[in-house]
Parts: structure tokens; C-alpha cells; sequence
């Protein structure tokens, strides 16, 4: 423990002793430890939290954000709970003053290396070191503030920001002992007070002009409490002040787009040449008549003729004749005669039938629709509804696809959900919701 102490010390120090320590290992722990004081080293925690929230948020790091919030939250707490012992150096702590702060530095550094990767879990373990402080009577302190983001559409400006900050106010309600919230140059009251959570209305107005439309913006604010602390010789009026950040979410969720394969039903027109009709009566046709023999060609199934295209084609000598005796959609009847002569030229003849058909084909297609900032965008706690083709064109596939602002990727081929897009089906088309920020969990 003593040593991942020292490592926090130099990590968050800047020690004017650093030569020394590089230099002489032995007495490193003697001046570092024994030169820094619970102020100091609690100041420059809070210091390294701040800078990593800031890095987080231009990194769109959501979960490290809530989880410097609550760090951030922690170390306060600390200093509420060891103001006595602000001014005392750290080698004059005792052993469990010593155990809890060296577990925040251990937080602290779990930042740092970003490895803070589940924030519940991080709760859950920050819990534990501020129940385990020694409050004293009436001593408030901050668990956590709901919500963890907030989006502000200008549409909603008038609209004020609910904000719960949980934690024990013992006499919160006491006209004397009223806390206060003080940001962006203004100081609210609660909406509403309870022993165990301040609900605060801030100005959505105010906080317009601190949002970003690509980024995480965080305000910062100061939450005051006055309390009593009990004496022998009598009651102290005391304040304790915690950090308190507003973060808010960018006005553009991310590009989201839906793109749609389909068939739609159309035609397409063939040319039809039919086989060549062969009618003979000289000796290759036997020398005799050959009279109304009948020929009949028809469409390509499924396929429809272009009644006004037929027509016939051929050539013929002699005692001859040919052409067509009717024409439907489906198919073109035909009739041809020659005749025998014993003196002069007998009939021979040859013809064949063209026509137009109209059949039945499939064209493939793709719809898409885009959301983002050079097209109708898609905000916070907005619903869009896109239609897919209608019958008789059928869909083939559809693919959803989003790039959060906070680099989160999604293509999904179906209905789905994540903590930022649900997409649903409907009748004939999808419905896509972006959630309300303000119930979301950022980790």
C-alpha cells in the first residue's frame, strides 16, 4: 500500500522534491509523505479528476466522465469528512484515514489508464469508502446527481432541468440551514428538500449557450450546505461545499441512416421472330393443291403481344397466297394456300411471323434515407417513421446505420435496441427512436 502511495504522490505531485527522490530512494518516503498534507494531496486528486473529466469529454469518454463525477464526489466527501484533519501531513494520518485515501488515488489512476471501464462497479466500490467515513452529526455529504447528462433543444429553453443530487441533508430543511446551487453566476434553491436528496430546477436558458453540437460539454457548479455541528461548549455553524457537474450532450446525436434493397415488378419488350412457314405445290409438295393450311405462333409464356406490332414477312411465286386470320395477347394465327398447275407455274410460298411481347421482369432498387447535420437530423427523444416501398415492390433487406457522437458504431439488418437507437418495425416501414439522455446510463 505504502508504495502504489508514493507512486500517487509523484504521479499527481509535481514534488519539488522529485530530484531528491530519483536520487535517494531511502528518504523519498520521508519527504514526500512527510511534506504533503491531506489538503494538498486531496487538492490535487480533485485537480487530476478535473483534467480527466475534461479529457474524457473532448474524447466523448462517456464512461470515464460518470465515472470522474463520482470520483470527483468521493474526494469531496473526504474532505468533508477529514476537514479536522486538513492541515496534518500524511505521515501523521492514522492507518484507516490512510486506507481510504489511498484507495481514491487507486481510483484515480484506474482513470488515468483509462481502465474504469465498468462506472457501476466503480460505484459500488466508492460507496463502501464514504460510508466507511467518519461523518460527524448532521455532517452532509453528496452520493450522486440524477441525471448524469441532459440534452437542451432550443425549442426547450423555457423549459427548467430537473436535477436530484442524493445524499444526507439532515437539516437541509431548516429555513437557516437552506442549501444552495451555485452555477453559472446564479444561486438556486431547492425546488424541493428531503433529508436524503436536493431537487433543483436549472435554468435551461443559462445552460444553452455552455452546449456543443459534436461534444460533451460539462458545467460546472458548487453545491453549499450549512450545518450545525454539535460542541460541548456549544454549536458551530459550519458550510460544506461539493463540486457538482452538469453534463449535457450534443445537440446532434450522431449520422444515422436506413438503407433499403427492394424489387419493384416491371416489363421489358422483346422482338418475336416466329420459324420460317414453308408451303409448296410444285414437286417438292407433291404436285397438288395445298389450300387454307393453317399456322399458328404464339407468345412467351407470361408474356403478352403488342397486337399493333404483327406483321407478316415473306415472299411467295405462282398460284399463292398467305396472311394472318387473327391476333390475340397470347397468340397470331396465320393461313396460306398454293395451287397445282399442270401448265404454268405452280405455287410456292414462305413466310414467317414478327411481333412485339411486353413480359414480365423485376427492377432491384435502394432507397436510402439519411439523418444528419446536412440532412433532417434526428434528435434527442425524437421518433422518425421511413415507409418502405409499397406493395406489389417487395423488400429484400434493410441495413440501420449509426455513428454516435461518442464514436459508438451500429449496423444492424433488424429490429434492434442500444442504449442510444431503437429501431422497430412497423406495417410496412421501421420506427426509429433516439433516447431522452436524461434516462440513460453512460457506461
Amino acid at each position: 500500500m505504502r508504495s502504489r502511495w508514493l507512486r500517487t504522490l509523484l504521479a499527481i505531485g509535481g514534488l519539488a522534491s522529485g530530484a531528491q527522490i530519483l536520487d535517494s530512494p531511502a528518504n523519498a518516503q520521508a519527504v514526500a509523505v512527510g511534506s504533503v498534507t491531506l489538503s494538498a494531496l486531496l487538492g490535487r486528486l480533485t485537480d487530476q479528476v478535473q483534467q480527466l473529466i475534461e479529457q474524457a469529454r473532448n474524447g466523448a469518454r462517456s464512461v470515464e466522465i460518470e465515472g470522474g463525477i463520482q470520483v470527483l464526489n468521493a474526494i469531496a466527501n473526504a474532505r468533508e469528512a477529514y476537514s479536522e484533519s486538513m492541515n496534518e501531513t500524511v505521515d501523521r494520518l492514522d492507518g484507516a484515514v490512510k486506507g481510504n485515501i489511498d484507495k481514491l488515488s487507486g481510483e484515480v489512476q484506474q482513470l488515468e489508464q483509462h481502465a474504469a471501464a465498468d462506472a457501476n462497479a466503480l460505484a459500488n466500490r466508492l460507496d463502501v469508502i464514504v460510508k466507511s467515513l467518519p461523518f460527524r452529526k448532521h455532517q452532509p455529504f453528496l452520493m450522486s446527481t440524477t441525471p448524469s447528462f441532459v440534452a437542451i433543444g432550443d425549442a426547450q429553453a423555457a423549459e427548467a432541468i430537473v436535477m436530484v443530487l442524493n445524499g444526507s441533508f439532515e437539516e437541509a430543511g431548516n429555513a437557516d440551514h437552506a442549501p444552495t446551487l451555485h452555477v453559472l453566476g446564479s444561486t438556486l434553491k431547492p425546488a424541493q428538500t428531503q433529508t436524503n436528496g436536493l431537487t433543483f430546477a436549472l435554468p435551461r436558458d443559462q445552460l444553452v449557450r455552455a452546449r456543443l453540437a459534436n461534444q460533451f460539454a460539462v458545467v460546472h457548479a458548487d453545491l453549499h450546505v450549512p450545518w450545525t455541528e454539535d460542541h460541548w461548549y456549544g454549536d458551530r455553524h459550519r458550510e460544506s461545499v461539493f463540486p457538482v457537474i452538469v453534463g449535457i450532450v450534443p445537440t446532434v446525436p450522431g449520422a444515422l441512416s436506413v438503407t433499403v434493397s427492394f424489387t419493384a415488378p416491371s416489363s421489358v419488350q422483346r422482338h418475336y421472330t416466329g420459324p420460317n412457314h414453308h408451303l409448296s405445290s410444285q414437286r417438292e409438295g407433291g404436285n397438288d393443291d395445298h389450300k387454307d393450311v393453317p399456322s399458328s405462333d404464339s407468345a412467351t409464356p407470361g408474356c403478352s403481344i403488342v397486337r399493333d406490332s404483327v406483321r407478316v414477312v415473306g415472299s411467295g411465286h405462282g398460284d399463292q397466297s398467305y396472311g394472318l386470320t387473327s391476333v390475340t395477347t397470347t397468340a397470331v394465327a396465320s393461313v396460306a394456300t398454293t395451287i397445282h398447275h399442270g401448265a404454268g407455274e405452280s405455287g410456292v410460298n414462305d413466310y414467317w411471323i414478327e411481333f412485339n411481347e411486353t413480359c414480365p421482369s423485376s427492377t432491384p432498387g435502394t432507397n436510402t434515407y439519411e439523418f444528419d447535420s446536412r440532412h433532417g437530423i434526428i434528435g434527442w427523444k425524437e421518433t422518425k417513421t421511413i415507409s418502405f416501398p409499397a406493395p406489389p415492390a417487395h423488400v429484400d433487406s434493410y441495413v440501420v446505420k449509426f455513428v454516435g457522437f461518442d464514436g459508438t458504431k451500429i449496423e444492424w439488418a433488424s429490429p434492434n435496441t442500444s442504449r442510444i437507437l431503437t429501431v422497430k418495425a412497423t406495417g410496412n416501414g421501421l420506427e426509429l427512436t433516439v433516447a431522452d439522455p436524461a434516462q440513460l446510463k453512460w457506461y
